[in-house]
């Protein structure tokens, strides 16, 4: 990878460490926005809390980059977990351990 070509072995390997996180944030996210981008440029239907059209035919291309925004913007949140929580699960076992 360009991190191993252009660092020594032992940098590499610590800043290999963090790529995993970001290049699976920016995968995400930039799939999610080119998946639903056709949105904003069309628009989405407005509806109400019931789910019927507040004006007939008409879209809402405010809405639908709001939507796209938001739903890459969770995207990109929803990978932290993924990430972070299994190493703090993991150095917290060894003191458990013991009791098995």
């Amino acid at each position: 990878t360009f991190i191993q070509k252009r660092s020594p072995a032992a940098q590499a390997k610590a800043l290999m460490k963090y790529v995993a996180f970001p290049s699976a944030v920016v995968a995400s996210s930039l799939n999610c926005y080119i998946v639903r981008s056709p949105e904003i440029t069309t628009g989405v239907p407005l509806t109400d809390e019931h789910g019927k059209n507040v004006l007939e035919g008409a879209t809402s291309q405010v809405a639908a980059k709001r939507g796209v925004e938001s739903t890459t913007l969770s995207r990109a949140l929803l990978q932290a977990p993924v990430y972070f929580v299994p190493p703090l699960l993991m150095g917290m076992l060894p003191p458990f351990q013991k009791l098995v």
